[in-house]
């Protein structure tokens, strides 16, 4: 217990540490709240929609990442990171970037729609979804620049708030259509998403317009088109890595499949809604430690945020498949065995940012464009091989490679080829060896064990151990001592 006091003095004597968790509660609950029709939705979605009908919807949420960055030329990407420079004409800035956006997106719309029975084709949906995707790209438009610009401002709570009410209003919405419709029913999901979508874009409109002058200044194109167009093979490729798998499985499998892997996907990924929470929350304190070049302290916060991560990535992998079985009908249990080899997954996919951060930092964005790039190729050619082979359990595995290559290669690339400032490996490796280790014991003793009722007190064993061992360096600091001392 006295160990324990001591962390948490520890900890609070850490101002910037503090900070990040105060934000992180409000990013969580964001993260969270934008997953509900995905997630918390899960057990009236699957309850009113096959799981054919919800692969179709997945399927549609898919390619809405795909299609935001083809409309936008992904050129409202710059508007977070220019914030940072803290020069007197962020206004400027604004607007402009404002006014290449829209253009690029009407043209972009004129020809999604002009073309929207050939796409309909290529994306194997029915046109009613083609149409409605601009209206949802938009909504998401909007929020995307109200979340940059108060993520900037550390203004946690409002986008917090409004994220939870546009989301929950979302999925209830959505239901009530759902419920009125006979035959389509994922239809309903969709106009939830376009209703208050386009309601709330009004509001969010509303309170970033103090920020915007609206003026096209050529200045600024230099910064907004070294930064964003970069971006684009880096967040396509993201997307594909993210998404693309359940497009090739609806593809070489049927919506069936897509949808019972879209279920334990939803379940595995919950990790990276709780790592994007608490990057998101550290993000502007990182950009902190960069501008100050003072790496121990980065070192010191990278080291704790990863082991809260694996922490999270432990829980689910103990207790992910028992989430899954009280959510979903048993229609859906027969692909929960593949929620481990997500949350792994994920857990390489938390280890990226440590490092592709200083890429973005010193506008060296190209780079991380070539490694998710290259990592999202390689998914594709995987899935290609193995999908039609062994059926949608092979993207669990193909997409855990995938992230692996990643995260290798952004390590690389920072201390090898850029020479910036890397993290060092061992601060990642230490804990990841922990996991790792608890992972293979509960998989060698779930092949052993056929009672549920001890099955789940030995994971409950496993949990309280696997976070002692994580958190172990931590609890035995003495008063006055570092943990970067301690080492």
């Amino acid at each position: 217990m006295q160990a324990i006091t001591q962390y948490i003095i520890n900890i609070k004597a850490s101002s910037f540490f503090v900070d990040t968790l105060s934000h992180f509660k409000n990013y969580l609950s964001t993260s969270i709240a934008t997953r509900a029709l995905s997630f918390i939705s899960i057990p009236v979605i699957t309850r009113l929609l096959s799981p054919d009908d919800y692969g179709i919807y997945n399927v549609f949420l898919s390619y809405i990442g795909l299609c935001t960055v083809i409309l936008t030329l992904n050129l409202h990407a710059s508007v977070g990171r220019y914030f940072y420079e803290e020069k007197d004409d962020f206004n400027s800035f604004f607007g402009t970037s404002l006014v290449l956006t829209s253009i690029q997106f009407g043209i972009g719309i004129i020809v999604f729609i002009s073309f929207r029975n050939l796409i309909s084709s290529w994306f194997a949906l029915p046109i009613s979804m083609i149409l409605a995707m601009p209206l949802v790209i938009l909504a998401s438009l909007i929020y995307n620049l109200y979340s940059q610009l108060f993520q900037a401002l550390k203004e946690s709570k409002k986008i917090a708030v409004i994220t939870i009410w546009q989301a929950y209003l979302i999925f209830l919405v959505g239901i009530a259509i759902v419920l009125l419709l006979s035959r389509n029913r994922y239809m309903g999901l969709i106009w939830g998403q376009v209703i208050v979508g386009l309601a709330f874009s009004t509001y969010l409109a509303i309170q970033i317009r103090p920020y915007i002058k609206w003026k096209f200044d050529k200045k600024h194109l230099k910064y907004i088109f070294s930064y964003s167009i970069p971006l684009i093979p880096y967040t396509l490729s993201s997307i594909i890595l993210d998404q693309f798998d359940r497009i090739m499985i609806n593809h070489y499998n049927g919506s069936e499949s897509a949808g019972l892997y879209s279920f334990s996907y939803n379940i595995g990924m919950l990790l990276n809604i709780f790592s994007g929470a608490l990057y998101q929350a550290w993000m502007p304190n990182y950009f902190e430690f960069m501008k100050k070049k003072d790496f121990s302290s980065l070192d010191l916060n990278a080291d704790r945020m990863f082991r809260i991560v694996l922490a999270g990535a432990a829980f689910l992998i103990f207790f992910g498949q028992d989430i899954g079985k009280l959510l979903a009908s048993r229609d859906y249990h027969s692909s929960l065995h593949i929620v481990p080899i997500i949350v792994l997954g994920y857990v390489f996919y938390a280890i990226f940012p440590l490092y592709a951060w200083s890429m973005g930092y010193a506008i060296k964005t190209f780079w991380a464009s070539f490694i998710v790039l290259f990592s999202g190729s390689v998914n594709i050619l995987l899935n290609r091989i193995f999908i039609p082979q062994y059926g949608y359990e092979a993207a669990a595995y193909t997409t855990l490679a995938s992230f692996i290559i990643m995260a290798f290669f952004a390590w690389f690339a920072n201390r090898f080829i850029l020479h910036l400032y890397t993290t060092p490996l061992s601060i990642i490796l230490k804990p990841l060896g922990i996991l790792l280790s608890f992972f293979l014991a509960i998989t060698m003793l779930q092949m052993f064990i056929t009672s549920a009722a001890f099955l789940f007190l030995i994971k409950m064993m496993l949990m309280a151990g696997a976070v002692y061992a994580l958190f172990r360096k931590f609890l035995h600091v003495s008063p006055g001592q570092t943990s970067d001392s301690k080492q």
